[in-house]
């Protein structure tokens, strides 16, 4: 959903005409004809005017190099939220407009028919049965590890069985 919104936002700027906004920020700040601007209204003007026209090249140039990056350290089970925070100082504005969108509430209308008593009750039997319910998933992939661990000794215990057989059949022999 992210991406989509930065998508648009880039179309957006691309079909703008930067040359007049820039005019227009500087039309703006332009002083009167009739008045005389000291050197330090000048100097003033100058500033407002580049950093007018260096903050619209800055997000739009910061959301062009996020589109245009491809990041190593993203997969699947990345924590988006962790992700951002940390590249927050490479891409400030989209970070800001994550942090946004991630904050956004994600419940549905239907989600939200529970009302205030219904969710009180469910959240008091959850506190009551928060040490009584187990995870399935988690017992579930111990026991996953702990037979992959055992897969890697099967050849041995095929060798031990048949160490054991030969051993039972010679004193099988030994005692005829």
């Amino acid at each position: 959903m992210l991406f989509h919104f930065l998508l648009l936002l880039l179309e957006f700027v691309r079909g703008t005409d930067s040359d007049s906004m820039s005019t227009n920020t500087s039309g703006t700040l332009e002083p009167d004809n009739d008045t005389l601007e000291s050197d330090f209204d000048h100097h003033c003007r100058l500033l407002l005017t580049q950093s007018a026209n260096s903050r619209a090249e800055g997000w739009v140039m910061e959301l062009c190099r996020y589109l245009g990056d491809l990041p190593a350290d993203v997969t699947k089970e990345t924590n988006i939220i962790d992700w951002w925070v940390k590249h927050a100082d490479i891409y400030p504005t989209l970070a800001r407009i994550a942090k946004d969108m991630c904050g956004s509430e994600i419940a549905t209308d239907r989600q939200s028919w529970l009302g205030a008593d219904k969710f009180k009750h469910l959240q008091v039997l959850k506190h009551a049965w928060h040490f009584s319910i187990s995870d399935h998933a988690a017992t579930n992939s111990v026991t996953v590890k702990s037979i992959d661990i055992l897969e890697q000794f099967k050849e041995l215990l095929v060798h031990d069985g048949e160490m054991e057989h030969k051993l039972n059949a010679s004193e099988l022999v030994v005692t005829n």
